[in-house]
Parts: structure tokens; sequence; C-alpha cells
């Protein structure tokens, strides 16, 4: 259960897991020819996109799940989670979600000596 700091790392990743979503980990190919050529069949079927119902799923989790991570982007009694990330949520070959959140580039470096991270200057 979440406590008065919000959810953990682990809630969340157990939350996306019990949408029915996963992690998908795989290696990308030394040639990057290769990965630009077609597929000449016999491989998997390609994800596609589709809404919570088509993917079996219930669309308020989903909102939450964004809404839940979001919250990890704001500041914590020291420091944001991550400056950003890339939510995916889906079930069979159906994403239902798919929603960047957050920087990709928010810090310029990392202090050593106060243990924080230094944020490139706001636009």
């Amino acid at each position: 259960m979440a406590d008065a700091r919000g959810m953990s790392r682990r809630q969340v990743g157990l939350g996306a897991l019990a949408l029915g979503g996963g992690l998908a980990f795989a290696s990308l190919p030394a040639d990057p020819a290769a990965a630009a050529a077609p597929s000449r069949g016999g491989g998997r079927p390609a994800l596609r996109h589709g809404s919570a119902r088509e993917a079996g799923l219930l669309p308020g989790p989903l909102r939450q799940l964004v809404t839940d991570a979001e919250a990890f982007l704001q500041p914590s009694p020291e420091h944001p989670w991550y400056a950003g990330a890339v939510l995916l949520a889906g079930r069979g070959r159906t994403v239902a979600l798919h929603r960047p959140i957050g920087m990709a580039v928010r810090y310029q470096a990392y202090d050593e000596e106060t243990d924080t991270g230094v944020e490139f200057p706001p636009d």
C-alpha cells in the first residue's frame, strides 16, 4: 500500500504488471543496416496501437499509472527519482499506453560533494 510519501518504485512496477503490461529487453544488432532490413517472415507478429478496451484493460488504472509515475518527477525529500521515462503498457500484441513523461535531459552533471544532480538552467 502507498504511504504518506506515495507509491514506491516496486509498487508502480507491480501495478504495471497487474495491468497486463510487461517489460521487454531485446538486444540490438551490431549492424544498423540489418536492423532496418524488412523482416522475411517467420518472425513474431508486430505490436500495434489500440485502446485499453482492445487490449482487454481498464482505462482508469492506465490513467492512474501515468499519474503515479508523474508523481516521481516531483522533488522528493532530496531529489526526483528520475528526470523522465516512457510508460508502455499493453496486453498481447496491443499497446494501450505509450506515454513519454518528464524531460529527456534534465541534469548536466552530478555533484559528488553534495550528492545532487546539477540541473540545466530553465529555458
